[in-house]
């Protein structure tokens, strides 16, 4: 059996990764954009759960919400969340005339985020592309770059997301186009 010190050096090693992410992370709780295409700008405000006093549990479901200054434009929920990391405003990335929201739904634990593109569509929210893996080291870059337009590609974006090499035991980013969602 180990000692708790040694259990602690070694619970701490595997943490070390998901709390120095909590500590540098950059949070907004509100954007501004116009994300229902009514020519008018709305704000969208991030809610989240509240944390118990042992800071890995909540108090009730574990789920945020991005609520809409408008009155048309339905919340974003997202569950198994406490927050959402580099909530932004993404542009209007499939020209329909509204504001894309991109966001990483954040966790008590593990750098390993999942990048979420919703666009506005029909009352409701739907993802452009699926959720693509980040780890923290991509989002602790001076200027992290998640989505873009491709350029002469209208149907498609260019995400960034995070790999593991296991051989130099890194995480680099790589880039690649995928075909945005279409809806009818």
């Amino acid at each position: 059996m180990k000692s708790a010190p040694t259990l602690l050096l070694q619970l701490s090693l595997l943490l070390f990764p998901a709390i120095a992410f909590a500590q540098s992370k950059i949070e907004a709780t509100q954007i501004k954009g116009d994300f229902n295409g009514d020519g008018k700008i709305e704000t969208a405000t991030l809610v989240k759960p509240k944390i118990n006093a042992d800071g890995l549990s909540c108090n009730g479901p574990c789920v945020i919400k991005i609520v809409f200054s408008g009155n048309n434009v339905q919340p974003i929920t997202q569950v198994n969340s406490i927050g959402a990391v580099m909530l932004t405003n993404l542009g209007d990335l499939n020209n329909d005339g509204k504001d894309e929201i991109g966001y990483l739904p954040d966790w008590f634990t593990s750098c390993w985020r999942m990048y979420h593109v919703f666009t506005y569509n029909q009352n409701t929210w739907k993802e452009l592309v699926t959720g693509f893996p980040t780890y923290c080291t991509q989002v602790e870059q001076k200027e992290p770059k998640f989505v873009e337009k491709v350029p002469g590609k209208p149907a498609y974006l260019r995400i960034y997301y995070s790999d593991m090499n296991l051989e130099k035991g890194d995480f680099p980013v790589k880039s690649k186009l995928v075909k945005m969602a279409t809806f009818r």
